[in-house]
Order: C-alpha cells, then structure tokens, then sequence
C-alpha cells in the first residue's frame, strides 16, 4: 500500500520515517490510509513506534525513525535466541500491544520483521493494518489481510467476525515461535498452502524444534497457536503475564539481558496492505480446542486456585496489571473466591481504581458481611473519593465488628478531620492510642490534626513522644520540622533537619530545609552548601533553584544569582522569583530585562505597592518619566500603608526631591507614631530641606522609640551634625 523513507522533519531537525502511498490510489484507499493514521495519533508506548503527524498532500503518516534491526534480520542472520531473550522480547512486544488493545485497536499483521530492536528496547512497528473498533469497515468482506505465516486463522478464513484482541496474541505467539525456532510456525510453498495449514493443521511444538525450550514456555506459545480465539489467552496482557510468570517460577531460569543489535535499519521497505476492517464478536471459550498439550487442573476450583497462586506471585513482584489478569481469571473460575475478591479490591485501590475497587470489596461484603477489615477497606477507598460521610458509616461498621482495633479509629479520625471535625478526630485518635499506647505513627497523626486546629504545643508534645518511642521515626521528624519552620523557630527546627540527615544523608529535600533554617539563621556560607548538595542529589527538586538565587543575591554573587534564577524562573515561574531576578538585573544594568521581570511580578501580584516603586525607579532611569510618575501615584493606590508611603517617600528623597518626599514620611509617620525608623526618616528629609529644629526634635524622638543599631547611629550623627552648625 506504501513505501517508508527516511525523511527530516523540517520543523524539529529530526529523523522521521515517512510512510508514502505508492502510485495514485483510489479514494477509498486514502481514506483508508489516513483512518490508520488518525487512529494512531496519541497512541504513545516505550514498545510502538509512535506516528506523529497524518499528512494530507500527498497522504503520509510521518513515524518515528528507529535505528537498529528487526527481529526477523537478527535471527536469520545469527540463528535463533536464547530462550530467555526470547521470552524478553515477547514481553515488551505484548506491552506495546496491551497498550494499542486499551485504544480498542488492532495492529492484525504482528510479525519478526515488524519487531525492531534497537538499544536495548524492542519496538513493534508498521501499523499497516491496524484496526480501530469505532469505525466502520472499508476492508471488502472476506478480504485476507497480513502475513501469510504469521495469521491467525480468523484472518485466514472469510469470516472476520472473530477478529479480536486473540488475534493479535497469535500474532505474538507466531513471533515468539519464530524466535525460538528461526522459522514461522506454518510456511508451505505457497501463500495459499501455508493458509491452509494455517487454517486446518496442528501447530507444531517448539520444544519438539528445540530440546531446551522449557515445557512451560513450549505450552505458553502453543495456547496462544490455538486455532479458535476463545482457546488462545484472551489478551496481550495475559500472555505477557504467563511468560512473566514462567521466568520466576522454580526451575523457569531467570532472565537475562538481551544483546540487541546497534546496526541502522534501512527503512525501504514495501508496505502491503489493505487498510481497515470492522466486526468483532466476543472470544467463545471451548475446551475441546485448547491445546491438548498444555497443562490444565482437572477442576475450575483447582484451575481458580492455580490462577490465585500466579496472582499472589505477580503481587510479590510488583506486577499489578498481570495480577489483575489472574485474579480476573480465577474469578471467572469461581466468582466466590474470597481471597481472590479482596485482592483484586486491594490492587486496584493500590492503582487508585476507586470505583472499579468499590465494585470488588462490595463483592466480597456479599460474601463476608462481618469481616471488619472489609468494611474498613471499603471506608479508605470512600474517603479517597471524598465521599466522607459514606467513609464515616462504613468505618464505623468496621468498628462495630471489631471496636478493639487501633487502626480503624484511626482511620476514621482522618476522615472526621478531612470533615473539619476536630473534636470527634481527636477523640478517635485518643481511642487510638489508648488500645495501642507504643505506636509512634498515632501520635504523629494526632500532632497533625492538633496543628491544623491551632495547638501547637499539644502538637510538639505529641511529636516529642512519637521521637521518645521511635527516635528514628521519620514522619515525626518531617513533621515537627515543617511545624518548627511554619511557627519560625528556626533553632529548634535545624537540628529536626540534621537527625533527619543523619538517617537519610542524601535526603534533597531535608538538604533544602537544613538551608532554609540557615538562612534564616545568618549561616548564609552553610546554607548555600545545603542548597547545592539538595541540587546534587536531587537535580529536580522543586524551588531550591530560587531560593539558592535569592541567597546568592544576599551574598552580592549576583551573576550566579543569575543563572540560578533564570533556572527557577524555567521550571516553576513563581511571582517572588521574578521579583528577586529584576533585583539581580537591575544591580547588573539590564534594565529592560528588570523592567521585564517587575512586570511580570505585577501581573501576579498586582497589589504590591512597593514593587510598584521599585518599577517606577527603573523607568525613572530608562528616561520613562510619565511611566514613573503613574508608577509611584499607584504604589499608594494599591497599598497605602505606613510603609509604602516611608518607601515612596525615600524613593524620591534619593532623586533629590526631599520637598515632594515630606508628605509621604509625614503621612507614614501619622500612620505608625510609634515607629522611630519613620521619624528618623522624617527628620532626614527635614534636615535636607534645612529645617534643623523639627530634623533635631524627630532624631531624638526616634531614639526614645527604638531603633536598631544602625539606625541609631545615623540618628546621633544627625544630632551631632546638627549641633554644630
């Protein structure tokens, strides 16, 4: 139907493989050719080669470029693989095409030359036939599509109502076999021979082709040969999970690294096909044409446990997605396997399915309505859809069946605290504790809600006896930390980071905390090591960037600062980044790029008065005067406190306008009399106009209300400079 050229995208600089129709085609034939493509828009898998455009003049699909060699090359060239690497390579070919089932497409032509393998990852290729459910057919009924070897006999017959997602697991089992033995599994002298052995012979055995083939993994790819769909596994995720599963099982070996070819694929080769087909019907499970070679339990009770024993493996080994193929399995076998109904409840709430999970623990509580960790479960899942008042009751029931465990009071305290009951939570939590004393994490809980309420103290004192029973109990620590900063005891909250650093040393985020603390503390030097250290070992650590910037600022390392800065600003552009990035290039003499940031900072915080100011002095020395003005008339308008008016009035003090400087510090001074920073400010601009008598009186004044140390050496050298005049 086309051909595929190594081609450069014009708009990225990338290599793209670009597949072409050939020649002029009918207009059933383009349409054709661009529902295959549509169909695969989005569809994004570490093993398929991704489309990433549909052109339209002249019809292409525009794919990704994958260097390396197809599995057909690989094994005529050197000869079967090693049945490890094989089983590997069926495993990420049955991913791929998991993911394009999930899309309610088939690819239908899953063959070894559509397998490329290239560094390391196998990717499955060339989507010439691929199937999209939604649409309707413009195949011709009866039309026989794919590689003739590698059909499933649904394809090789003419009715194509059977066509399903088993198709694509013989496809799978086709290349597998192919894999093993270096031949497909039916090839005559003709194609319409090997159709008819497709269609009407035995599939031979691989380990009848080759003595180590294990048995396990010669009855896996003959199931998935059987010839009538309901006798093959019933999708891609299956397979995959039975080949995982043959890898790990005693006396199965254990997997070993595939050494995939480097060599370039030279894309130019001829597509056939002949586009879409519509019409499915459900898989019919039939017995007699399961292979008579593979293994099967004499009874569905044993059969449902065998699946049950897989489940709990696939479990062991993090694999929710072939767990949930097995449970499925086992309770198809039998629908009142307790265990089996809870597990699958527990995956799915394990991969946040709340609703599917509901669906299985409702289920299981038909079969155990007194079990309390059901009803308990049922409550967690409740609550993480918000569903809180139905949490509360089910929680409750668990209670009911079981009022002397811990955990369900204190499940049901989070609940009552996500419904801002703090009585009723913290009474829970004091159930809690009573039936389990010794438990650190019910203390550090409660210390959370009696935060969140305002009792700081009965919060630190419940973290100081979580840390008394458990002084490596991490959540306690996390917890008070953040406590100590929010309250901004910054003493106290340094050494909660360094115990959390002794227990965790490359902890990014106990690095960053350490540094804030620091900061806060004048340890400037030691909180730019801790912010550099959390970057080291935590490259992606959100607002490290900013805050090392800002602290470079203060340490006058302005074109690092810079750097770091313009990096905070990329990855999350924060308001008080941009701030702190115009300070830096207005200091450097980019005023057109603080000009930039001040802006920018506006935008977000549009009620800044003082960085209205700060704005309007950079326009005032870029030559904006009337921007200046309307800048310095808004500060007031946003904001118009004692400060803003001091900071406005300062502002035009230093332009050498202490006359329109006056009313600002005289209405800062109204607004705060008790300030002796305003005053002393007031009598600067007093002694600049030479009024000595009010600047004298406002010095003296601002030493009896307080000043800092500096401010009060500026207000005694005023006195002084005044006196002897």
């Amino acid at each position: 139907m086309g051909v595929v050229y190594l081609a450069q995208d014009a708009r990225s600089g990338r290599q793209v493989a670009l597949k072409v129709i050939q020649g002029l085609a009918d207009p059933a034939t383009v349409a054709r050719f661009r529902r295959e493509g549509e169909a695969l828009l989005g569809v994004e898998h570490p093993n398929l080669v991704r489309v990433h455009e549909v052109g339209v003049d002249p019809p292409c699909l525009a794919l990704d470029y994958v260097e390396g060699e197809s599995l057909g090359e690989r094994v005529r060239r050197e000869g079967p693989l090693p049945w490890q690497e094989a089983v590997q390579v069926a495993v990420q070919v049955a991913a791929g095409v998991a993911a394009l089932h999930e899309r309610g497409l088939l690819h239908r032509d899953i063959k070894p030359d559509n397998v490329l393998l290239a560094e390391g990852q196998v990717k499955l290729g060339d989507f010439g036939l691929v199937k999209d459910f939604s649409r309707e057919s413009l195949t011709h009924t009866g039309a026989i599509v794919g590689s003739p070897g590698y059909l499933a006999p649904e394809q090789a017959g003419l009715d194509k109502r059977e066509l399903g997602a088993p198709t694509d697991v013989y496809g799978l089992a086709a290349t597998l076999f192919f894999a093993l033995t270096g031949r497909p599994p039916f090839h005559a002298g003709s194609p319409l021979a090997t159709l008819q052995e497709v269609v009407s012979a035995p599939a031979p055995s691989p380990r009848g082709l080759r003595s180590d083939v294990p048995a396990w993994l010669d009855a896996v790819c003959l199931r998935g040969l059987a010839k009538r769909p309901g006798g093959r596994y019933p999708s891609a995720i299956a397979l995959r999970a039975a080949l995982l599963h043959g890898l790990v099982v005693p006396g199965g070996g254990r997997p070993q690294a595939p050494l995939l070819a480097g060599a370039v694929v030279a894309i130019g080769l001829v597509v056939l096909g002949v586009g879409l087909v519509l019409g499915s019907r459900a898989a019919e499970v039939s017995a007699e044409d399961a292979s008579a070679r593979r293994p099967v339990p004499a009874s569905a009770g044993e059969r449902a446990e065998a699946h049950w024993a897989q489940a709990r493996a696939f479990r062991a080994q993090q694999d929710d997605e072939a767990a949930l193929v097995e449970l499925g399995h086992a309770l198809e076998l039998d629908p009142e396997h307790l265990d089996a109904r809870r597990a699958r409840g527990e995956v799915l709430g394990g991969l946040k399915r709340y609703e599917d999970a509901l669906v299985e623990l409702e289920r299981a509580l038909e079969l155990a309505p007194n079990d309390p960790a059901l009803w308990l479960e049922r409550g967690r899942y409740l609550g993480s859809l918000q569903r809180l008042p139905e949490a509360v009751e089910a929680i409750s029931r668990a209670i009911e069946l079981d009022p002397q465990d811990p955990i369900a009071y204190r499940d049901r305290a989070a609940v009552y605290w996500l419904q801002r009951k703090r009585q009723a939570s913290l009474a829970d939590y004091e159930r809690a504790i009573a039936l389990s004393p010794e438990d650190p994490d019910l203390y550090t809980n409660r210390a959370s809600v009696g935060y969140a309420f305002g009792q700081h103290e009965d919060a630190l004192a419940d973290l100081n006896r979580a840390l008394e029973l458990d002084p490596a109990h991490l959540p306690a620590l996390w917890r008070m930390g953040h406590l100590l900063i929010e309250a901004e005891r910054w003493e106290r909250a340094l050494p909660v980071y360094e115990r959390i650093l002794e227990l965790t040393p490359d902890d990014g985020n106990a690095l960053a905390w350490r540094g804030t603390a620091l900061v806060a503390l004048g340890r400037k030097e030691e909180a730019l090591l801790a912010f550099t250290r959390a970057l080291e070992v935590y490259p992606e650590i959100p607002g490290v960037h900013g805050k090392r910037g800002t602290l470079l600022t203060k340490l006058g390392r302005d074109e690092e600062a810079l750097a770091d800065l313009d990096e905070a600003i990329r990855r999350e552009p924060a308001a008080g980044t941009y701030l702190s990035r115009g300070q830096v290039r207005t200091r450097l003499g980019d005023l057109e790029g603080a000009l930039e940031d001040y802006t920018r900072y506006l935008e977000l915080e549009p009620k800044s008065g003082e960085t209205y100011l700060v704005r309007g002095m950079v326009y005032r020395k870029l030559g904006q005067l009337s921007e200046w003005r309307a800048d310095f008339a808004r500060a007031v308008e946003v904001s118009p406190t004692a400060r803003v008016f001091a900071f406005r009035g300062l502002s035009l003090r230093q332009l050498g306008l202490p006359d329109r400087a006056l009313p600002d510090l005289e209405r800062a001074v109204e607004l705060e009399p008790g300030s002796g920073r305003y005053r002393l400010q007031r009598g600067q601009v007093f002694e600049a106009l030479r009024n000595a008598g009010r600047a004298l009186g406002d010095y003296r004044q601002a030493l009896e209300l307080g000043l800092s140390r500096a401010e009060a050496h500026e207000a005694r050298s005023g006195i002084a400079r005044l006196e002897q005049r």
